[in-house]
């Protein structure tokens, strides 16, 4: 991936009973349009870095995983994939799909390939303290 498509990555700290509630990486640019510059240009991976262990809690969630229920409550951590937080591991995923799969929305269209299902959050730290780090590259300039 060339760098120049990364934004500088971000350091995270998370205190016990403090957590991030789920969210896209994603900017819709029917919401943020001043973030989508170029048709089709959007945040497309993720890296999510573990700088700490945490002694309890501090998970990173993604709701949708083998779950198809609508999301009602975005603090939710009891559903999904939950990744545990482990010094030296990161995950990687997609906010965007690599095809259009909406027949509705023209593949010129800004938004089209956006994957709904990338939803993710970070559960509250029980016990300890989180440090990450996320690293975003976008598709296009």
């Amino acid at each position: 991936v060339p760098m120049h498509l990364a934004e500088d990555m971000q350091v995270l700290h998370y205190s016990p009973q403090q957590h991030y509630w789920a969210h896209h990486d994603y900017f819709d640019p029917s919401i943020y349009r001043g973030f989508v510059t170029s048709a089709g240009q959007n945040r497309f991976i993720t890296v999510f870095f573990y700088l700490s262990d945490v002694e309890q809690g501090g998970e990173t969630v993604f709701p949708f995983a083998g779950d198809d229920r609508p999301v009602t409550d975005f603090s939710d951590c009891t559903r999904g994939l939950k990744v545990p937080p482990k010094a030296g591991d990161a995950i990687v995923f997609y906010s965007m799909l690599a095809h259009n799969h909406n027949a509705e929305c023209p593949e010129t269209e800004r938004g089209c390939n956006l994957d709904v299902r990338s939803l993710h959050g970070g559960c509250d730290v029980i016990k300890g303290d989180k440090w990450a780090a996320n690293y975003w590259i976008s598709n296009k300039p």
